[in-house]
């Protein structure tokens, strides 16, 4: 396990931290929440620290509620990050738009710290979150650069491709309330080259002797000492593959070869309306 600077001034944190989005919303059913304060201190356990939530993540911000629980006896143990933008309509939690104004930003924040009761000083950007993988990567050509030149940290979400670069999804078949199942890139014919793209990475993990979602965490974290990354699970097994990324080292070879799939993957990483979101 290996720790990274949080931008310029920002705290020293391992490299992999826990996305808890699945918790509570978005890949089925939530978790119970026993079972996820279970998962969250197991996870403190075997050394992680940085925590990802959203004040979107669930209704009501169940998903910060859930680690403010959680921690509330080892705050001083885990680095919580959160994040407000998009809205929702409190009933039937359907996404409304983006609200980015001063009164939305203290609203979201002053939800966010009910249970801290103080509020952050005000500090030069340390980090930027946002989705990169080895299936992912237009973020490259502006968004990384920007980082580079501003001394930000680049905080990667999703880098197991919501799953698919773990290769646990060799078939069709997602659980109702899975977002996935309408993912251009778990459909179709889409579906079908992406498995067979993912098979190029076991051959790899194969020649490691690992599994495939490490060969891809280690891929994000060889990028550069500004890059760490949030792969979020609900199964204490997945965690600790995870956490096994940090012994894997890819070589100059390997490293080519996984450059490679990126423009042969087959669909967007949202759909339209998720895609005119985020570059807008």
């Amino acid at each position: 396990m290996y720790t990274r600077n949080l931008g310029k001034t920002g705290p020293q944190v391992p490299a992999i931290g826990l996305g808890c989005m699945g918790l509570s919303e978005f890949y089925g059913p939530a978790t119970d929440q026993r079972e996820a304060i279970r998962l969250l201190h197991e996870a403190t356990e075997l050394g992680v620290v940085h925590f990802d939530t959203a004040e979107m993540y669930g209704l009501g911000s169940t998903n910060e509620s859930l680690l403010g629980g959680a921690f509330s006896d080892r705050r001083d143990q885990v680095f919580i990050a959160t994040k407000f933008g998009p809205t929702r309509d409190p009933v039937s939690g359907a996404f409304t738009g983006i609200a980015g104004s001063r009164e939305h930003c203290r609203r979201a924040v002053e939800g966010s710290l009910r249970t801290l009761r103080r509020a952050a000083a005000v500090h030069p950007i340390a980090a930027v979150q946002s989705e990169y993988s080895i299936f992912s990567r237009d973020i490259e050509s502006e968004v990384i650069p920007a980082c580079l030149e501003v001394g930000a940290s680049l905080v990667a979400y999703s880098p197991l491709g919501r799953g698919m670069l773990s290769g646990r999804f060799k078939q069709q078949g997602l659980v109702e309330g899975d977002f996935r199942r309408n993912h251009p890139r778990f459909s179709g014919a889409a579906f079908d080259v992406n498995v067979q793209l993912v098979d190029e990475i076991e051959s790899i993990a194969t020649a490691h002797d690992c599994l495939s979602a490490q060969i891809a965490l280690a891929w994000v974290l060889s990028r550069g000492e500004h890059v760490m990354t949030i792969p979020g699970t609900t199964k204490l097994e997945n965690l600790k593959t995870n956490l096994g990324a940090y012994a894997v080292q890819l070589t100059g070879e390997e490293r080519d070869l996984l450059d490679l799939l990126a423009d042969r993957v087959s669909g967007q990483r949202y759909d339209e309306r998720g895609m005119s979101t985020i570059n807008a």
